[in-house]
């Protein structure tokens, strides 16, 4: 049996804002995929400077899963549509959850988020799927799940850029405790840190303190600025976007402490 006029989401006797919505959301998603695949393609777009640490693989899918999403629900395949955005909604919740843990934040992946919150609702507001709600439930397991499993993941998982350094910006023989600055383009906080704050600590701190920097392509650290000290190669402590003062505090501590760490 062939399916009425009526059943159909471009059918002009029907509620038209909830099809309005739902199509100018995908637009929205595809074009915030699209930009963040620009940030990593052309040197000049930093459209945001978290997504041009990320890989383009996960852009290309973003816009092929968004697509692939309105494929579904311009044949009126609404239980795949809705299932689908549901899953993107997951995907976006755990990793802006993950960044946020970590310090870090991505204008981009917000966007994309919220973007995809707003679909999901557009979909219940249109009424054809019924077990709707099921899957937002399965979407909150899941980022719980996500966060259980990030709270519990081991300190040297969570950092394991730091094996990425370059011997010669860790610390050496002598003891000195090295600050390493991990920065990136369009960071104001790693501009202030190199302008203004870095020669305040090493005026304070002289010759105890060995003060480097190294951009974050060479390292891929995520969270920018990011701080690495110690005064060993074995004792090094990672912290991400602090303030001045407590950055200050733990340089003191640092330096009270034996070569090797407590």
């Amino acid at each position: 049996m062939m399916p009425s006029k009526k059943d159909s989401p471009f059918d002009p006797t029907r509620n038209r804002w909830p099809d309005r919505a739902i199509a100018g959301l995908l637009i929205g998603l595809i074009l915030v995929s699209a930009l963040s695949l620009s940030t990593q393609l052309i040197p000049k777009c930093s459209s945001c400077a978290q997504a041009k640490q990320g890989s383009s693989f996960w852009s290309v899918s973003g816009i092929i899963f968004y697509s692939a999403v309105w494929a579904f629900y311009a044949i009126r395949k609404i239980s795949i549509a809705a299932y689908l955005t549901f899953s993107g909604f997951c995907i976006h919740g755990v990793l802006v959850t993950t960044l946020a843990l970590s310090g870090s934040t991505c204008g981009l992946c917000i966007t994309a988020f919220v973007l995809s919150a707003f679909l999901w609702l557009s979909f219940a507001a249109r009424g054809e799927d019924p077990s709707l709600w099921k899957y937002g439930i399965t979407a909150c397991l899941i980022i719980g799940g996500s966060l259980a499993v990030q709270g519990f993941m081991p300190e040297e998982a969570r950092f394991r850029f730091v094996e990425r350094i370059p011997e010669e910006y860790l610390p050496g023989e002598n003891g000195q405790l090295t600050l390493l600055l991990i920065e990136g383009d369009k960071c104001r906080e790693c501009d202030e840190f190199k302008k203004v704050l870095g020669p305040k600590l090493k005026d304070e701190f002289k010759d105890k303190l060995r003060i480097v920097t190294i951009n974050n392509d060479r390292v891929r650290a995520g969270a920018l600025p990011t701080y690495v000290i110690g005064k060993s190669r074995s004792a090094l402590r990672v912290y991400r976007s602090i303030p001045y003062s407590s950055l200050r505090e733990f340089l003191i501590v640092a330096l009270a402490e034996p070569v090797g760490g407590t």
